[in-house]
């Protein structure tokens, strides 16, 4: 039997009809379903993304690409400086930009690290949070520790090695949200608080490593999380 473009006209509506009927019997039950914080976070970005027009969307992309082009360009002629966290074995850069309430972190190195994730150990965590997960990703060279209180509240510590055959780029929804720089240890740190979910975000370097404290703590509690960490070969 041949299938002719007649006949998908004339199908895909009515096999579009019962596949949304089946999705509707399948979700029948499930209006109190309760989704998790991280799952609403995603989807009210998302949200508010597309509530852009398409021109709009354009812009903000086109605006994107030609602030990323514009501060690699200054970078190149030797007038813009992002000291990180450097130290005499490694340095790592870092580009930040800032765009229609999101605020971007990009992390590269263009040393090889030679050695590998030494060992975290963390001295401090809210006691009503606890760790449910610890995994190491070989493909994105980070160690991601995860902890959760009863109410469903999650906290993460993320420990990424940069390379140069490694790099991180972190987005935030910086709309209303206070960024302050602070220091970790005697290292530049950035912390973004009061955002619209309530998630606190703290992140910095030390050595080959990029730092970053993500979750429904404090300010405070993530500070002194991030001063407790360390890393030992």
């Amino acid at each position: 039997m041949k299938i002719t473009d007649e006949m998908l006209y004339e199908y895909v509506p009515k096999a579009s009809e019962l596949w949304m009927e089946q999705i509707l019997k399948d979700a029948e039950g499930c209006e109190n379903h309760v989704f998790s914080r991280r799952f609403e976070r995603k989807m009210n970005k998302l949200i508010r993304d597309q509530k852009r027009t398409p021109r709009m969307r354009k812009v903000v992309k086109w605006a994107k690409i030609a602030s990323v082009a514009a501060a690699v360009v200054i970078a190149a002629l030797g007038l813009f400086v992002v000291p990180v966290n450097a130290d005499k074995e490694h340095l790592i850069d870092v580009v930040s930009e800032y765009l229609e309430g999101n605020a971007s972190y990009s992390y590269t190195s263009d040393e090889k690290y030679k050695g590998g994730l030494g060992t975290v150990t963390i001295g401090y965590v809210p006691e009503r949070m606890q760790e449910l997960t610890s995994e190491f990703s070989n493909n994105f060279s980070n160690l991601r520790i995860c902890y959760e209180d009863a109410s469903g509240y999650y906290l993460d510590i993320i420990v990424h090695v940069i390379s140069d055959d490694s790099s991180t780029t972190m987005y935030f929804d910086s709309e209303n949200a206070s960024i302050q720089n602070i220091y970790i240890n005697g290292a530049d740190a950035t912390l973004i608080d009061n955002t619209d979910d309530g998630i606190v975000y703290l992140f910095w370097t030390q050595d080959a490593y990029l730092i970053t404290i993500i979750g429904y703590v404090t300010p405070e509690e993530a500070i002194d999380i991030a001063e407790s960490i360390e890393i030992t070969e």
